[in-house]
């Protein structure tokens, strides 16, 4: 199996009664410890969204076995159904409360400073020639206080890594892979980030597509531009390295990024924010009505 990002060993094995499982083996220590992240995903969840683990071995490289989808559909066009399908696979996320005791998205803030790098060397950025000197200037403000401004506390489940190779059609099932970052917090964080790679894979732009949490759109376009444009190497394992880096060796991705910021760029993105925290704006955000609204803009299954 060749499909993804995983430094874990993957094969899918036959039995003697013609029935087949997919397995995933640790081969080292980072590996070990994602599994044992999925393990918890897979005893807290009861989902169809979530493959059936058929077994678990733990011990110094554990191994687990799945339901074998192999006969479903992993390489797919972004047309708009597969679009809405993934959407409300997203909801149904958002609806899923975790446990207290899981990791946070708000432990890992410190990842989505991308602005803050960008400002302190901007060099780097400046050399994927995305912008000029005098944009990131301009621009700079307004992107640091979005960011500043980034809600990511939340009780509900978010994936973290939301992309085409993580997401399997089987049947009437829409089912996401590789849990390993999985963390409670915001859920809209997931579809901010999945929505670039939609469009950097032929589908619509994220900006056609919602708009609403203006913050965590400027976080995810900082992220990106700071891993692209940074020559320090990624930390982890060659799968983290790839998976956090995948936008720099191809031009196209540079381009999505750059489309993302003269599209919906600073300007936009500080329009909506100070408007979303005006006084008249504030006061209305206090009644409950209005607040399910603008929640609901982004995604409507979303409850507490």
């Amino acid at each position: 199996m060749q499909r993804g990002y995983t430094a874990a060993a993957r094969y899918v094995i036959g039995f003697a009664d013609g029935s087949s499982a997919f397995v995933k083996a640790a081969v080292d220590g980072q590996t070990s410890a994602w599994l044992r992240i999925e393990q918890r995903v897979y005893d807290r969840v009861d989902a169809d969204f979530v493959p059936r683990r058929l077994a678990w071995e733990d011990g110094d490289l554990p191994l687990m076995l799945f339901e074998d989808l192999s006969d479903g559909i992993w390489t797919f066009a972004w047309s708009p159904d597969n679009v809405a399908r993934t959407r409300r696979l997203l909801e149904r996320l958002a609806g899923t409360i975790l446990p207290a005791d899981f990791p946070r998205i708000e432990d890992d803030a410190d990842e989505f400073r991308g602005w803050q790098s960008v400002a302190a060397d901007p060099a780097g950025f400046l050399s994927l020639e995305l912008a000029s000197a005098g944009w990131l200037s301009a621009a700079l403000p307004a992107l640091l206080q979005a960011e500043r401004a980034i809600r990511l506390d939340g009780t509900a489940f978010v994936h973290m890594d939301v992309r085409s190779d993580n997401l399997c059609f089987h049947g009437e099932r829409t089912l996401l892979v590789a849990w390993n970052w999985a963390r409670r917090g915001n859920p809209a964080f997931d579809q901010v980030f999945w929505l670039p790679t939609v469009h950097m894979e032929g589908g619509r732009a994220p900006w056609d597509i919602t708009l609403a949490e203006p913050e965590i759109i400027a976080a995810a376009a900082g992220y990106f531009c700071n891993d692209g444009s940074s020559s320090r190497p990624c930390p982890g394992s060659p799968a983290r390295s790839a998976c956090r880096c995948r936008m720099v060796p191809m031009p196209e991705r540079h381009q999505i990024g750059g489309l993302a910021l003269r599209e919906a760029g600073p300007k936009r993105i500080l329009e909506i924010w100070q408007r979303r925290r005006s006084p008249a704006t504030a006061s209305r955000r206090r009644s409950p009505h209005h607040e399910r609204a603008w929640s609901a803009s982004l995604s409507p299954a979303r409850r507490s």
